[in-house]
C-alpha cells in the first residue's frame, strides 16, 4: 500500500513503446490496506472503498437523441457526447433494487453555462448549470467536472440525462457511474 496524505501530488509517468503512446483512463484511490502484513492478499479493507461502483456506462454507449459523439483525449474512453441545442442520453437501469448514487462526469468550459437534468422514468430528480469558473472554455483535464445525485432504483428504470446548450458551451457529457448506496461529493471538489 502507499500512504496518501491530503493535498499530495500523484504521477503517473509513462514511455511510449514500439511507436504506440501509452493511454490512461483513471485512477481509483481506496482507503484502508488491500495488502496484509508483507504485501500478501487478502490485507483488511474494513474502512472500504471510497465509491462501490455498480456499473460505467460510458455517455456515447447510452441511446442518444440531439447528443453527438465526439473524439475527446481528456475524456474517459476518448470519447464524450456533446449537443448544438438539446441532447438526452438514456440508459436502462439492470441493477437490484435499492439505493444508488449517479455520478455524472461532464466539462464545465466557462464560454457558457450549460443546463442538465437527470430524470427518473420521465420525472426530474436533479437538475443543475454548469458554471463554475474552472479557468477554461475548451473541454480538458481542468473543465471535468462532476455531479452526485442519490436516489432509489429498480431494475427497469429509465435515467435520463438531458443536456442544454448555452453560448459555446456543448452540454458536453463525458460517463454516469452507478455508486452502490450513498455518496456525497468531498465539499473541496465540489464545483457546483
Amino acid at each position: 500500500g502507499v500512504d496518501v496524505q491530503s493535498g499530495d501530488d500523484i504521477i503517473i509517468e509513462s514511455v511510449i513503446a514500439s511507436g504506440e503512446a501509452p493511454k490512461f483512463d483513471y485512477l481509483k484511490i481506496y482507503k484502508g490496506n488491500l495488502a496484509g502484513e508483507g504485501g500478501e492478499q487478502g490485507g483488511d479493507l474494513t474502512e472500504g472503498p471510497v465509491e462501490t461502483v455498480y456499473a460505467k456506462i460510458e455517455a456515447e454507449s447510452m441511446e442518444l437523441n440531439g447528443y453527438e459523439p465526439e473524439a475527446n483525449q481528456f475524456a474517459s474512453g476518448s470519447q464524450v457526447v456533446k449537443t448544438g441545442y438539446i441532447g438526452t442520453a438514456k440508459y436502462i437501469f439492470d441493477g437490484e433494487d435499492g439505493t444508488y448514487t449517479l455520478k455524472l462526469a461532464y466539462f464545465d468550459e466557462n464560454d457558457g453555462s450549460a443546463e442538465y437534468r437527470v430524470l427518473l422514468n420521465g420525472k426530474e430528480i436533479d437538475e443543475f448549470a454548469s458554471d463554475a469558473d474552472l479557468g477554461n472554455a475548451s473541454p480538458i483535464t481542468e473543465t471535468l467536472d462532476t455531479r452526485y445525485v442519490v436516489t432509489d432504483r429498480a431494475k427497469g428504470d429509465e435515467i435520463t440525462v438531458e443536456g442544454t446548450m448555452d453560448g459555446g458551451e456543448a452540454a458536453r457529457f463525458d460517463y454516469m457511474e452507478i455508486l452502490v448506496g450513498e455518496v456525497e461529493k468531498e465539499k473541496e471538489d465540489a464545483g457546483n
